[in-house]
């Protein structure tokens, strides 16, 4: 069920992508799993079709393409699709995240998107994610403050309750508790690495009571 306009970001046709939105094509078109041209841009990481996606349309190209369709197409354009998420309760940050393009998050960033947006199915932001793949260079890229990162809380709870930092204890992230730990202010000194347990599956595990406290010595 892909429109044009996905298609075009899938083959990462920046200047496609561009001659569509200005033709009029709806930027909050889904396919079958409910995502916009948006979302696909994030998973593959194609910066330069986001770019084309939510710059603004000027006169210049409209004139350029069709005068006679300027009201219809502005009326086409919806005033904010940046954190639509998806039928999976995915947003744009979610998806950028799991693939691990820091430079997508940056351009999400600088656009404004809600880089704290917590996803439908247990609530995990993009911190969660990012420490959930093991991959510090994504964690250092939301955690840095703006410009340069995207300054996301540290702080927030998933559904289990847990915040990233505990879920880099569960399981045992040595590097990634470290780098956390630095930008939260927590002492290590009083966590024991025993209370650590392997955690493989961790949108649908279930944490029992005592393994948070211990986490949060």
């Amino acid at each position: 069920m892909y429109a044009p306009l996905h298609i075009a970001v899938l083959r990462n046709h920046p200047a496609i992508v561009r001659r569509l939105v200005v033709a009029g094509a709806r930027l909050d078109i889904r396919d079958r799993e409910g995502n916009t041209p948006l979302h696909l841009a994030a998973r593959r990481g194609h910066v330069e079709c986001g770019e084309a996606l939510l710059k603004p349309v000027n006169i210049q190209e409209m004139t350029q393409s069709n005068p006679d369709q300027m009201p219809s197409v502005y009326s086409q354009l919806p005033a904010d699709i940046i954190d639509v998420p998806n039928f999976q309760g995915e947003h744009a940050v979610h998806l950028a995240t799991m693939g691990g393009h820091v430079a997508f998050l940056q351009f999400l960033s600088w656009n404004n998107a809600d880089m704290n947006a917590q996803e439908g199915r247990a609530g995990r932001t993009s911190l969660h994610f990012a420490v959930g793949a093991r991959n510090l260079t994504t964690v250092q890229c939301l955690l840095e403050p703006r410009p340069r990162g995207c300054g996301v809380n540290p702080n927030m709870l998933d559904w289990y309750g847990r915040t990233p930092f505990q879920l880099s204890l569960i399981n045992s992230m040595t590097e990634v508790t470290q780098y956390l730990a630095s930008r939260t202010g927590i002492d290590l000194s009083g966590v024991d690495s025993e209370d650590s347990i392997e955690d493989s599956d961790y949108g649908d595990a279930e944490i029992s009571a005592s393994i948070l406290l211990n986490s949060n010595a």
